[in-house]
């Protein structure tokens, strides 16, 4: 005899601590430098804004599309 049990799903709770652990947190960004920058723009920056956006330059670095 076959029993057709529904599947159970999880709660919204245990899907919300599942994600928390795969959150990759509070993104941290005040809105006014770009999230990416080209060869281009890092040559058309200052000193002081190419130290001031260095860690966003170098993950731009890692692109494709950073020519």
């Amino acid at each position: 005899m076959n029993e057709n049990k529904t599947p159970e799903f999880p709660t919204p709770e245990e899907i919300n601590k599942a994600n928390s652990t795969a959150s990759t947190g509070q993104v941290r960004d005040d809105g006014r430098s770009a999230a990416f920058f080209t060869a281009a723009d890092v040559r058309a920056m200052t000193r002081a804004q190419v130290r001031a956006n260095l860690d966003k330059i170098l993950l731009s670095m890692q692109s494709d599309k950073f020519e």
